[in-house]
């Protein structure tokens, strides 16, 4: 902590500058000596030096063939930007260190709407006329030393390129729609995980075992082979990719401008080196790198042979095969690697052999030997057998840390019962935290069937097997079955998720009046004004409730009242957000061409206009229903009012769906689960403390939610801890030493906390 606080400070010792570099057998210690050379070790590693011979060979007679990105047709990625796409990339920017412009993120986030509008008429110049400012071309490369290396070593530095902040910005919009193109078109392998919305490297992990723990009971060897890459990548393949995806227009002719002409200047202690040029490879510090980096490296699972199966996590690459014969898996492994070998000398990739291992699990007993497998003449390094997954011994150990972390976090006795210390903290047992994000994760792939593990986690296979062999633990669409049936979600259908891309029309006429400091009567005024200007568009009211169990919602038009009731899992904003779709779905079936939602719902409004990918997935069902219907020639508004008062379309539909009971609606999304995991977890961890009726802390606090944090020292708070516990140093020190119990002088009865400051007679005059 304190070295972090030397950083912020300025002052930190452990950081020392470039004193020296050793290079050729020469030292260099001028400074700007050590930043030319600092930078000539940067660009060799993008320059044709660092590749074979076989694949310079290759890259010219890429670089013969024209790669034409002009369209006679406009696809909807190549269209112009809007204000709302500039303002949301600029509100995801992080902030980070600005380019030789001196522009910050910061600077952007303060613009008035003029300057914005004016930014946006640069971008979309830049944009359409397929031009690029040469400034952003160049980057200032600060050096960082990498853990564990030679300070002397000019390749032991690690460069952090600083480039300008408008760029990243535009980026940011063109890699939205990337991305977009990308996850709509499905040309990307459902195998990478890296740097995808509703993936994570948990994919791979799930993958991986289900195959690991089919194979033990099936009684296969399975062996896992992992390796990293080390990115050389021409930039002439990426277009290509780019071009054989079927990108044209707009969006590649701006890739090609950020990955050719780059250059770069090393900067030491504020003196600039010479300048050097990037010759390969995507720049570092672009917001685009790591998407087109996706795009190069995503043929490579198609070069795998049948029974080898292949994940990728950005660059992090690992193959697997089972089997009951170990020549059939060390073949096919084999096969897989020079099959691979071959795919990178032909796309500027390395293997990283350092990085390089081989993972063997397997239960058959005996001795039988590890499989030989060469990398470029080279065997790669088999680890230990690996025969039981998770076991329930290893698992329970994690226990002994959790609760020695709750034991300093609350300052309790040592002798303090487990039970008392989750609810004194107000943590649960890893064991009730294990279980409610595996149901999470297990409704995470419902919604999503394009996942790959979906398949095998909601129609897992082999279950007869593990019935049979209750000493295996069962694959994770196995385990989750009893889960379901306890939590009591079995039947729960997932929305799912959908995207979005265009502007979405509001009035904000009522936001201008607090509703804290208007009277009712102020707003039925502007009502009725507000309806004189929008006198041309039909009304529709919409509202949700929730109560309890029952959840509903309502539509109120001129003569007509639609209402639903939902699943009792689904939230007050799932209701709200319900009736605004549901409005959408009548209007499509009627001619009035005019319309304004109404709601009272604030943060429906706001989740329609800052909907992301991450949204709820109404709300983007919302917005692509709206689209629809835009699209359609449909003119429609949305518009916020406020509840109770007076409003007699806005009191209807508040009505309407307080009364709803027919027309059930079974759905849920995902957001509501998570919450109805977390209520399930704190009623079963509930009724488990509601056993411990001979617990200490159990009649001080029946209930789990635990007490309120006082603002006592630490001193002051470990000892009212120790004492709502019923477990001291006094009380129960004994039990450390193996000595019996201490009992009062007074009444001859044990000592405790209780007998101290409520019972024993001694004490009365102190009390």
């Amino acid at each position: 902590m304190w070295e972090k606080v030397g950083k912020i400070l300025g002052t930190n010792k452990s950081y020392q500058g470039i004193s020296f570099l050793q290079t050729n057998g020469q030292l260099v210690s001028h400074t700007k000596g050590i930043a030319n050379t600092l930078g000539s070790a940067f660009a060799n590693v993008s320059s044709e030096e660092s590749y074979s011979q076989t694949f310079i060979n290759y890259k010219k007679q890429r670089e013969k063939r024209r790669i034409d990105f002009n369209t006679v047709t406009s696809p909807a990625y190549n269209v112009d930007f809007n204000l709302h796409e500039l303002r949301r990339a600029i509100r995801s920017s992080h902030p980070t260190t600005p380019g030789s412009d001196g522009i910050h993120h910061d600077m952007l986030k303060n613009l008035s709407k003029k300057s914005l509008v004016l930014l946006l008429i640069l971008f979309n110049r830049i944009w359409n006329e397929h031009v690029f400012p040469m400034a952003w071309n160049r980057a200032i490369v600060i050096p960082i030393l990498k853990p564990g290396k030679n300070p002397e070593d000019p390749s032991s530095y690690r460069p952090i390129a600083l480039t300008s902040c408008l760029c990243k910005t535009l980026e940011r919009m063109i890699n939205a729609r990337l991305i977009h193109v990308l996850e709509e078109k499905t040309l990307l392998t459902e195998f990478q995980s890296g740097f995808r919305y509703g993936r994570s490297t948990m994919d791979n992990i799930l993958i991986l075992e289900t195959a690991v723990r089919d194979a033990f009971i099936t009684k296969n060897i399975q062996y896992r082979f992992s390796s990293i890459w080390k990115r050389h990548m021409i930039v002439i393949g990426i277009l290509n990719d780019l071009h054989n995806m079927g990108f044209s227009g707009n969006l590649p002719f701006f890739i090609q401008n950020v990955l050719l002409k780059r250059t770069f200047n090393v900067c030491i202690n504020d003196i600039l080196s010479d300048n050097f040029i990037q010759n390969e490879g995507v720049p570092q510090g672009s917001i685009l790198s790591v998407t087109l980096f996706i795009i190069k490296i995503n043929g490579i699972i198609h070069n795998l042979p049948p029974y080898v199966h292949g994940l990728l996590f950005i660059d992090d690459f690992q193959i697997h095969c089972s089997s009951m014969n170990m020549s059939f898996i060390e073949r096919q492994l084999q096969t897989a690697i020079k099959s691979i070998i071959a795919w990178a000398d032909k796309n500027g990739f390395v293997f990283s052999s350092q990085k390089t291992t081989c993972t063997h699990f397997c239960k058959v007993r005996g001795l039988h030997p590890d499989p030989v497998i060469l990398l470029k003449d080279a065997a790669i390094p088999v680890g230990p057998v690996v025969k039981v997954l998770a076991a329930k011994s290893v698992v329970q150990q994690l226990d002994k840390v959790h609760h020695q972390g709750l034991r300093l976090a609350s300052g309790a006795f040592r002798t303090s019962p487990v039970q008392s210390l989750y609810v004194i903290t107000g943590e649960p047992c890893l064991k009730l935290r294990r279980e409610r994000f595996s149901l999470k994760y297990y409704f995470k792939i419902k919604q999503n069937p394009s996942h790959p593990s979906y398949e095998r986690v909601m129609k897992p296979i082999f279950g007869q097997f593990y019935e049979r062999r209750v000493s295996l633990i069962p694959s994770f669409g196995h385990r989750m079955r009893p889960l379901l049936e306890n939590f009591n979600l079995k039947n729960i259908d997932i929305s799912p998720k959908h995207e979005r891309s265009r502007n979405v029309l509001t009035i904000d006429d009522f936001n201008k009046l607090p509703k804290s400091t208007t009277a009712p009567s102020v707003y039925i005024q502007e009502f009725c004004y507000h309806r004189q200007k929008f006198e041309r568009y039909d009304t529709v009211f919409t509202d949700g409730s929730k109560f309890g169990d029952h959840v509903s919602s309502a539509v109120v038009f001129n003569h007509i009242i639609i209402s639903r009731t939902l699943n009792k899992h689904c939230s007050v904003f799932t209701s709200e957000m319900f009736a605004i779709y549901a409005a959408l779905r009548t209007i499509r079936l009627l001619f009035q061409k005019k319309w304004i939602i109404y709601t009272d719902s604030q943060s429906s409004i706001e989740a329609i206009l800052n909907a992301s990918r991450q949204s709820h997935p109404l709300v983007l069902s919302t917005i692509r229903l709206y689209f629809k219907l835009q699209d359609r020639n449909f003119d429609i508004l949305f518009c916020w009012i406020p509840e109770h008062v007076g409003n007699t379309g806005n009191d209807e539909a508040d009505a309407a769906a307080k009364a709803a009971r027919s027309n059930v609606e079974t759905f849920v999304p995902f957001q509501d689960i998570d919450q109805v995991l977390k209520q399930t977890v704190l009623t079963k961890w509930q009724h488990t403390w509601d056993l411990e009726l001979n617990n200490k802390l159990h009649s001080k606090q029946p209930s789990i939610t635990g007490f309120r944090p006082n603002n006592l020292n630490r001193r002051m708070s470990v000892k009212l801890a120790r004492l709502r516990l019923g477990h001291t140093y006094f009380t129960h020190k004994h039990l450390l030493n193996a000595d019996p119990a201490p009992s009062c002088s007074s009444c001859s009865t044990i000592i405790s906390v209780r007998h101290i400051l409520c019972e024993c007679p001694k004490y009365c005059v102190l009390r």
